[in-house]
């Protein structure tokens, strides 16, 4: 059987003239289902819904903003779709539904991610829950506010904890994250629209891909930047057909004669460096998560009475001692000094430090370079 999905952030249906949009483009694409994440509405109503060209066959479902942040509403055809059982979320939608031409049994889930960290492990929990209650071919679809690599924005930055735990989740849950056509990027914002990232996406289970994989296409949305970049890639691509491809054969032959030399290389004779059996150390989740926590007073106190007391931090020609001693009176201090090193990742020029990172600190400056150091050493 072949459905059809709509899911689109629509980043607030309260305008009218935005819902006739949302209405023209449901109508047009003759969707089985459709989730539209991020109304921004606090009270869905039935006069709302129907402006959005639900007819008399569609049914919905809904999960209120808090203020004007989040909101789901998830639709349905009931000639195509019976809806079983649903369970609403603090960021999640979940249906139970069932197939009216085949009977088939199926999960689908709307999500619309939090923005802040300590919220994050909250979707988590729910979409777990709803795996734990049901045990029918999933479709996992939204906007979850968080990416899975660093190539899917266009900043990539570092690998974040974030990061590993939305990975660590798709791998206990077992799910497949189906490829965008016509547009890997789906969110854009910043000054100029200049950053970019994939935010949404269909996830779904290896049991629900073996019963909806005739026909599996998922789209996102391009940007006109992009397609007018690809236009241009278009004609180099040709000129570089016609002038690298045009000498195809004699290409062919050196590629060939390199292969059979590094042939020749490897049967040669001699020692080779063999790692096998080698067993390296790494750390697990916890421990790079446990990386990436701020200070403590009590690991910065406990360096500091563990160092030797009358040994000088810097130039300044204070004692270790002085320090051990003054806690109580320079403590605060010291720990906006860590804070700031953490936030920032970086010291102030005018403590006359240089700006190396958390990574390279030969560079720290006079005052308190041992204590410093030895804390992250520890």
């Amino acid at each position: 059987m072949k459905l059809r999905f709509l899911s689109w952030n629509v980043r607030g249906a309260n305008d009218s003239s935005k819902r006739k949009v949302m209405k023209a483009m449901i109508r047009s694409q003759r969707v089985d289902l459709f989730c539209l994440q991020e109304t921004k509405i606090q009270a869905m109503s039935e006069g709302l819904v129907r402006s959005l060209g639900i007819g008399r066959f569609l049914d919905w479902g809904t999960l209120d903003a808090h203020g004007s942040a989040g909101g789901l509403l998830i639709c349905w055809d009931k000639r195509t779709l019976e809806v079983i059982e649903m369970e609403v979320g603090n960021f999640s939608i979940s249906c139970r539904l069932r197939n009216v031409e085949d009977g088939l049994v199926w999960m689908f889930t709307g999500v619309y991610g939090p923005f802040f960290r300590e919220e994050r492990e909250w979707i988590w929990e729910e979409i777990g829950a709803i795996r734990g209650i049901w045990d029918d071919p999933w479709c996992l679809r939204g906007d979850f506010n968080v990416i899975l690599s660093l190539r899917e924005r266009s900043n990539q930055g570092r690998l974040t904890s974030a990061m590993r735990r939305f990975a660590q989740v798709v791998d206990v849950l077992k799910l497949i994250d189906l490829p965008l056509q016509g547009g890997v990027l789906t969110w854009s914002g910043g000054r100029n629209n200049q950053a970019w990232a994939r935010l949404d996406r269909f996830l779904v289970t290896q049991s629900w891909l073996d019963h909806f994989n005739e026909g599996v296409e998922v789209r996102g949305r391009a940007n006109v930047r992009l397609a007018t970049k690809m236009k241009e890639l278009k004609q180099k691509i040709k000129v570089w057909n016609r002038e690298v491809f045009g000498r195809l054969e004699a290409n062919k032959n050196s590629a060939l004669q390199q292969v059979e030399f590094w042939d020749g290389v490897e049967k040669e004779p001699g020692w080779r460096a063999d790692i096998e059996g080698l067993h390296l150390n790494r750390l697990n989740s916890r421990e790079a998560e446990v990386l990436e926590m701020p200070f403590t007073e009590e690991e910065i106190y406990a360096v500091l009475m563990d160092m030797n007391d009358d040994k000088a931090l810097g130039s300044d020609g204070f004692i270790v001692a002085f320090w051990q001693s003054s806690w109580e009176l320079v403590k605060e201090e010291i720990m906006h000094l860590f804070r700031e090193f953490y936030d920032q990742r970086s010291f102030a020029k005018t403590l006359g430090w240089n700006n190396h990172t958390f990574s390279n600190l030969k560079g720290v400056g006079p005052h308190l370079n041992g204590l410093v150091s030895k804390t992250i050493e520890q």
